[in-house]
């Protein structure tokens, strides 16, 4: 099925005008390395690590005058021991797997009409990782005046997932089955004011919901951007994230709460070399109903950015280093080669 929607994809991309013209294509790598804390459960983000990603995109395809898409293509190995297949008794378990490859295809289409954008991306996986998924998201974006832009962005994601157990916590334990599909529902709204030709911000409100297991969750997020001169510049990012405690869990995760912030400095060398170094942290909280207690977890991150940029082709690296509340450390690099038509 998998496999089906992904020609069904590529049909839809190029079936169209296969005059096409390809504008770039580009290979990048990524790999990171965060284990904050070897026993993890709870926060399912801990449940992924070690991946390794290889990727190859080909950019700026440009169907018609108004019409541009992207196509990626990307492969990546995960390590996914901590992710635990627990039995019907909720108490012995067996590890997913310590290697598992994933093939992943994402097209992103972008439509012009006057002032008003409009993006579709469609993205699905394949490959010997149980954990498929398809994603479906439409963004409308419109330029209100010289100042000020709005946009809306709907998504939509299946995933399916192989037969586990749990003990609730929220009903003495009994032992009850996790859900083998999940389905996540999100909205969000930006707004962006230009304030002056030095400082401009984004405010973004975003809503969204794991249907089968977790409560409506909330966020709201700034982005904030001031040009110091011609070269130079400062960016800096805020965000919150929460889930709707008035809502009853169906899980073993307690409500989830996130936050965030990152700074950085960005410097232009010349016309092709630019770079940017930065800090952030991170903040997740799980609140436990059933025990009235909060597991926290956090991280600092030192963050550095380094791009060339010819007139054929450009080359982009960033790494950041992550050092966690838990005493462990974490290391994320990407590297990115683009070649240009």
């Amino acid at each position: 099925m998998y496999v089906l929607r992904t020609l069904i994809f590529i049909s839809c991309l190029f079936g169209f005008n296969v005059t096409a013209q390809v504008k770039s294509v580009g290979l990048s790598v990524s790999s990171s390395d965060y284990k904050p804390k070897t026993d993890a459960q709870t926060i399912e983000e801990r449940l992924r690590n070690n991946i390794i990603d290889t990727s190859i995109s080909v950019n700026q395809i440009k169907i018609s005058d108004h019409w541009k898409t992207n196509l990626i293509f990307s492969r990546n190995t995960a390590d996914y021991s901590l992710y635990r297949l627990y039995d019907t008794s909720g108490t012995n378990y067996t590890s997913l797997g310590s290697k598992l490859s994933e093939m992943n295809l994402l097209l992103d289409h972008v439509v012009n009409v006057g002032p008003n954008v409009i993006e579709i991306i469609m993205a699905t996986n394949f490959g010997t990782t149980p954990l498929r998924k398809s994603n479906l998201s439409l963004a409308y974006l419109s330029q209100i005046n010289s100042t000020n832009t709005i946009s809306v962005t709907l998504g939509t994601q299946k995933q399916n997932l192989p037969k586990n157990y749990f003990q609730n916590p929220n009903n003495s334990l009994t032992p009850e089955s996790r859900p083998t599909e999940l389905d996540t529902n999100s909205i969000e709204i930006g707004f962006e004011h230009i304030y002056s030709s030095s400082f401009k911000n984004k405010i973004e409100i975003s809503a969204g919901q794991r249907v089968q297991d977790r409560p409506l969750r909330y966020g709201l997020n700034l982005k904030n951007i001031y040009v110091l001169n011609d070269t130079m510049g400062l960016r800096f990012d805020l965000g919150y994230l929460a889930e709707n405690r008035s809502e009853k869990l169906k899980s073993d995760l307690g409500y989830q709460d996130s936050m965030w912030l990152e700074t950085k400095f960005l410097q232009s060398i010349n016309a092709y070399l630019n770079y940017g170094f930065g800090y952030a942290l991170e903040i997740n909280k799980e609140y436990r109903k059933w025990s009235d207690s909060t597991e926290q977890l956090g991280n600092d991150q030192l963050l550095l950015d380094l791009n060339y940029s010819a007139s054929k082709w450009s080359l982009t690296t960033s790494f950041a280093y992550a050092k966690y509340n838990t005493g462990q450390t974490g290391t994320n690099m990407k590297a990115g080669f683009e070649w240009k038509f």
